[in-house]
């Protein structure tokens, strides 16, 4: 009788919006692992209370060595440059301390340990225009110092990722660039003056994580400084968040680590899993998460109660200026190591309206197999975070982001097909049977009724249902190309 009455009550008190928009999610994240036979996680938090994730597709890609089980919303997978919201955080809440400011020169930090890492300095490292980089320039992107996050190296260290790196060699490898300053082909170390571009490099978010070691109690080191504290990050409200930054990346000392594994398509042919960690970058893109910790981590620090940093640190952060120069120039606006972002796939390339309802204040991800989005849609009141077993094409967690937006928007909003927008004539795939959508993400609060499938899975080449794989020569030719990670 005990047991009836709870069940009973529990029904009663279910929240039949948020049970709609998980049923809707769940099939969608259904379909795309069944077609594509990657595997999708979301995160999803909102105003209303309603704090979920969900999961979708088994833990290691088709013909990789398994990881068993199915994808849940317990899962983990790698965020990428995810990872570089909460090292800019970390950065402004020693500024809510007082105990650095966004205009100090970056060298006063990074000059003590650069010498007890490798015996030289700031200056020493980069040349004389490191000197004039401040705190600010670097979780801006307006440091001016090259990226190391480029195809070769990356697939170099990808290969290596059996043994333990140090942040030195990617710090190193761009002060080995010989190219004239100015260069747009990733062979110089300075692309312009300390604060006169908003350039995109990872090589900012290493800097600026010496910056809090340099700032943390005597004796700290890359391996020893602790992200989780930095920003109260606690096992209560993150159960499965992780900072990896060595030991192998699916069994680090400090418990669950990377639970799914994940397939490396543009930065060579590996299953993602057992490497070591710091391959990762370190501060640029080390956190493994679920998707739901990732959706509580943006909601926490861009929702409307913003628990992580002061409200004057947060609009620094928010301070948005479109890249000008290199990856992503003219369309991607960057502030204080957060973007905005458009999921919407008609204006991917174009910047993102700020007060559109596909618009997010976050940072997407690309890393050694893995994809993601995520961050806080201001319009919808909502966290969402997105993250795929792949870093094969972006378009993966696009479209996944695309349709969850879409979902909360109708079913939590009442916003008739959001993202509606004419569309060239669908390609029919089989999945069982003939499926077809006109409408870019508009006809998926109608998929139950109908059996219709999101339009990206009609048009996109990389949707086959018998996905596709890369041959050697093809991959041959990725390892040249001039690929930009997240």
């Amino acid at each position: 009788i005990m047991f009836l009455f709870w069940a009973l009550f529990a029904a009663i008190m279910a929240d039949p919006i948020e049970e709609k928009m998980k049923n809707e999610m769940q099939a969608t994240l259904d379909i795309f692992a069944t077609v594509t036979g990657y595997s999708f996680s979301v995160g999803y938090i909102d105003v209303a209370g309603r704090d979920f994730g969900l999961g979708a597709g088994p833990r290691s890609p088709e013909g990789e060595p398994p990881v068993p089980g199915t994808v849940t919303g317990l899962d983990t997978m790698l965020l990428g440059s995810g990872s570089k919201p909460y090292t800019a955080t970390a950065i402004m809440r020693l500024v809510d301390q007082g105990k650095l400011k966004l205009t100090d020169k970056a060298a006063t930090y990074l000059d003590p340990v650069l010498m007890a890492m490798n015996k030289t300095t700031f200056v020493g490292l980069m040349g004389p225009l490191a000197a004039n980089v401040t705190v600010g320039n670097l979780i801006h992107m307006q440091s001016g110092i090259n990226d190391f996050d480029v195809p070769d190296f990356d697939n170099q260290i990808l290969h290596q990722g059996g043994i333990k790196h140090n942040v030195m060699e990617y710090l190193n490898h761009v002060a080995s660039y010989t190219g004239k300053e100015g260069c747009t082909d990733y062979t110089c170390t300075w692309v312009c003056n300390p604060g006169s571009c908003t350039c995109y490099s990872s090589t900012n978010f290493i800097l600026a994580g010496l910056v809090l070691v340099g700032a943390s109690a005597p004796g700290t080191t890359w391996l020893t400084y602790d992200e989780a504290r930095a920003l109260n990050i606690t096992s209560d409200q993150y159960p499965h968040t992780h900072f990896l930054n060595q030991y192998p990346m699916n069994k680090p000392p400090q418990g669950e680590g990377l639970t799914v594994a994940g397939e490396s398509v543009q930065y060579g042919s590996y299953e993602l899993f057992g490497q070591d960690a710091s391959i990762l970058g370190w501060t640029c893109g080390n956190v493994a998460a679920s998707a739901r910790d990732a959706a509580f981590f943006y909601w926490n620090l861009l929702g409307p109660t913003n628990t992580l940093v002061s409200g004057s640190s947060l609009a620094d952060m928010e301070d948005f200026k479109l890249l000008d120069f290199g990856w992503a120039k003219g369309y991607v606006a960057y502030g204080g190591g957060l973007m905005l972002q458009n999921v919407d796939p008609t204006k991917s390339r174009v910047p993102a309206p700020a007060d559109d309802v596909a618009t997010y204040i976050g940072h997407g991800g690309d890393t050694y197999g893995f994809l993601s989005d995520n961050g806080f849609y201001k319009q919808l009141n909502v966290s969402i975070s997105v993250v795929v077993n792949t870093d094969e094409n972006f378009e993966y967690p696009s479209a996944v982001t695309c349709h969850m937006v879409a979902i909360a928007a109708e079913i939590s909003h009442s916003f008739k097909n959001p993202f509606e927008v004419p569309a060239p004539a669908p390609r029919q795939i089989r999945v069982p049977e003939d499926v077809w959508c006109s409408n870019v993400c508009a006809c998926l609060s109608r998929r139950n009724e109908q059996n219709r499938l999101p339009k990206y899975l009609q048009v996109a080449a990389w949707a086959e249902p018998e996905r596709r794989r890369v041959t050697s020569h093809e991959q041959s030719s990725l390892q040249v190309k001039t690929v930009k990670k997240q």
